[in-house]
């Protein structure tokens, strides 16, 4: 990347969502921060980023008072996804996890993925971005999921992601996910209780629509 102004790199993209996570980073870090530690940051990618402890990010070569700004940014960002939702609210219906999905996603430039861990209720324990880029299998692979369900004795998930293009069509790639992750749910005992496609107005069921 290169190393312009961050004023000039605020200018260029207009605003926090159309920002790659490399530039995100440099932008929270300053123009100090050592490209080996830029990189090792963005190679890790959202969600494990978020994961980081302070000392791990030392190791990756931040300084304190870069990692103390991260570690502020993550908290902050995880404020804000727990601000998304009532707590303990209950999903009864794919439109109760739709007005949360459409009002957290509304207005992203690139595809966020999303999950809910729901408890023997239907109640949300959790709310979590899994992933942000082009949904592919691949990437959204049942393991990391399910791993943290079982950590938090969830009952159920339900997922929504968003398509910037504002089309509610799923595409193969979704529809290969779903799949994916519904049988990992069978084994585990674990139910995918829906996948939901949203846009700034509207959603679509891949459960209502029988495609899992």
């Amino acid at each position: 990347m290169n190393r312009i102004k961050l004023k000039e790199v605020a200018e260029l993209y207009g605003s926090a969502e159309q920002l790659s996570l490399e530039d995100t980073l440099y932008l929270l870090l300053g123009q100090s921060v050592k490209a080996e530690a830029l990189q090792a940051l963005t190679q890790l990618g959202a969600t494990d980023l978020m994961e980081l402890s302070f000392e791990e990010m030392l190791a990756l070569g931040l300084t304190k008072a870069q990692a103390y700004k991260l570690k502020g940014a993550i908290s902050l960002t995880r404020k804000f996804q727990k601000g998304a939702f009532i707590p303990n609210m209950v999903i009864r219906s794919p439109e109760d996890a739709a007005n949360v999905a459409i009002q957290y996603l509304q207005g992203m430039k690139q595809e966020h993925f999303v999950a809910m861990f729901l408890d023997t209720k239907n109640q949300v324990k959790h709310f979590e971005t899994i992933f942000i880029g082009s949904l592919n299998a691949s990437i959204v692979h049942p393991r990391e999921l399910y791993a943290r369900a079982v950590k938090m004795s969830c009952a159920g998930i339900l997922v929504f992601h968003n398509h910037p293009s504002q089309s509610l069509s799923p595409s193969p790639e979704d529809i290969d996910v779903t799949h994916r992750l519904a049988a990992a749910g069978e084994i585990l005992g674990i139910q995918l209780i829906d996948h939901l496609i949203v846009n700034d107005t509207g959603f679509y069921s891949l459960k209502e629509h029988g495609l899992f």
